[in-house]
């Protein structure tokens, strides 16, 4: 099953550009549904890709990862661990 869903990322752990250190941090995103929130990280840590902020993506859920796919931006698939789902208020 895909569900389309408004994404809403929010990228966290972002280096500054003024830093000369090399900190490795852990890329994270909010993905918001029409009924929850997801915290997720990529599972590909060594070649992690930017995701773009306020598009439309298509995700499911299979097993223990979430495949998303971004169209705007190339179309192809990727694996991505949730940290956690929220229930959103209603309206």
């Amino acid at each position: 099953m895909k569900t389309a869903a408004r994404a809403s990322w929010e990228r966290l752990g972002a280096d500054s550009p003024h830093k000369k250190t090399h900190a490795l941090l852990c890329q994270e995103y909010v993905l918001q549904s029409d009924t929850v929130i997801y915290r997720i990280r990529p599972r590909d840590e060594k070649h992690p890709v930017l995701l773009p902020v306020g598009q439309q993506t298509q995700f499911r859920i299979q097993r223990d990862k979430m495949l998303l796919q971004v169209e705007d931006l190339d179309a192809k698939e990727r694996e991505y661990s949730v940290v956690s789902m929220t229930a959103r208020q209603s309206k």
